[in-house]
């Protein structure tokens, strides 16, 4: 299923102690959140994006922080060339301490690689797969991680021959193999560029042909055989085949919505077309729907990265140069097709790929924050019916968050509560409490316990 890798040349060519409660044989607690919606139900992240600059130059190539509720600019994270950055393309948060972002080394006659950053600071940390290593990716775009293994698009050749999926070990950056299609299932030239992990399990690709602006096709692999197969295609040749979608041109970001299906980046063929993502169901290949980024005749504004965040919305980084709407990132609201500009004109120049924090590695879904997490009791005080306990929260995604004080009440006495049905959460033992997603810096919480228990003895 996986192969040795060609060897490459040297041609460039830029295509989270739970709450402890004094109280013997009492070690279950149920929980839930006042309804409160003054306050934002999520604990903060971020959005980073790669940041070519422009046409490539060395000097813009760097990552960003965007704030992921407001879209406001929270500075550079990685700077810019850090660890011989030149050209980022997909980026991907290994684990919280790690931040992976493919480097292309655009313009160059060497290898690219994929760089590690800390994950809280943007420090560089060792390279993952150096650019001396004979298997690393010589033209690299999209990135995913699955069971400490990643996956990178390599575009193709030094000596511009097809490309692969290159696969390496997420620790040591030690090389696995690759993946190829059979020309009998893809006759076509495979130049891949996006990967994502589908909810089925299995491997999607995009893939376009260095040879034929027009063609392009999304590709599925089945890791448990070894399998490929055509999802959807466009040959190129301008006739429409049986089964051919004539929309598809030259795909790059891919993603799978939360309705299932497959959203992907598409072109334009030429001056009477328009660029646009087109919705695709992933079990026939069949075109759903589309969304157009620009108008036939105006200014083109196409992205070639995009990711579902927050509340479900559809993030689109504006990636063409010279345009009204160059640099900024758009929020698609894929059910009306509609957007707003989520973040304006400044802080990014060229954007390219883009993670959050809570992006998933593998399947790129966005984890809502309805996380696991800690809570450690630092003081209490008060009655059963109503009692004062300080805490300090953290998660899974080691999110800071100060002590703070949160309100304890008796079940005897939330007769008059409004409760949230959706986060009552099922009895477990104190050592294993989960976190509602309605914990926040600063949000007071209401707590009891179902058989009546006071906590005026807690400590």
């Amino acid at each position: 299923m996986w192969h040795s890798a060609r060897r490459r040349v040297s041609r460039r060519s830029n295509p989270r102690t739970a709450p402890v409660v004094k109280k013997p044989a009492r070690t279950r607690l149920a929980c839930q959140a006042l309804e409160d919606r003054s306050v934002p139900s999520a604990l903060p992240d971020s959005l980073y994006i790669g940041d070519a600059g422009i046409n490539g130059t060395s000097s813009d190539d760097l990552v960003r922080r965007i704030d992921a509720t407001t879209g406001a600019d929270r500075g550079i994270f990685v700077a810019a060339n850090s660890a011989g950055l030149n050209g980022p393309r997909g980026l991907i948060f290994a684990n919280p301490g790690v931040l992976l972002v493919v480097n292309q080394n655009v313009n160059e006659d060497f290898n690219g690689e994929v760089l590690r950053f800390n994950g809280q600071t943007g420090t560089p940390l060792n390279k993952l797969v150096p650019l001396q290593d004979p298997d690393a990716p010589f033209a690299p775009r999209g990135i995913v991680m699955r069971d400490n293994t990643i996956f990178v698009a390599d575009v193709l050749a030094a000596d511009g021959s097809p490309g692969r999926i290159a696969i390496y070990d997420a620790d040591s950056g030690k090389f696995k193999g690759e993946l190829v299609p059979s020309p009998t299932v893809f006759a076509e030239q495979f130049n891949p560029r996006g990967v994502v992990f589908g909810p089925d399990g299995n491997l999607y690709v995009s893939v376009f042909n260095t040879t034929n602006p027009v063609a392009g096709a999304v590709l599925r692999y089945v890791p448990a055989t070894g399998a490929w197969s055509v999802v959807a295609t466009n040959n190129g040749d301008g006739i429409a085949d049986p089964g051919e979608n004539q929309s598809l041109h030259r795909p790059e970001g891919i993603v799978f919505g939360p309705d299932g299906n497959i959203y992907v980046t598409s072109y334009r063929a030429d001056a009477t077309d328009n660029d646009k993502i087109l919705v695709l169901n992933p079990a026939t290949g069949a075109q759903i729907d589309e969304i157009d980024t620009d108008a036939v005749g105006g200014p083109r504004a196409y992205g070639q990265g995009l990711l579902f965040g927050p509340g479900g919305g559809l993030f689109v980084p504006i990636t063409t140069i010279g345009v009204p709407d160059s640099g900024t990132v758009r929020r698609y609201d894929v059910s009306t097709k509609t957007y707003d500009v989520f973040v304006d004109h400044g802080p990014l120049v060229q954007p390219w790929y883009l993670t959050f924090g809570r992006t998933d590695p593998a399947t790129l879904d966005y984890i809502e924050p309805a996380v696991h997490g800690s809570l450690s009791v630092t003081s209490a005080s008060g009655s059963s019916a109503a009692a004062s306990m300080g805490v300090s929260l953290s998660t899974d995604w080691n999110t800071p968050a100060p002590t703070d004080t949160y309100s304890i009440r008796d079940t005897n006495s939330s007769s008059a509560d409004t409760l949230l049905p959706a986060n009552d959460l099922a009895s477990t033992s104190i050592g294993n409490l989960p976190v509602s997603p309605e914990i926040v810096e600063n949000v007071p919480l209401t707590w009891w316990t179902p058989d009546g228990l006071g906590l005026d003895n807690a400590s």
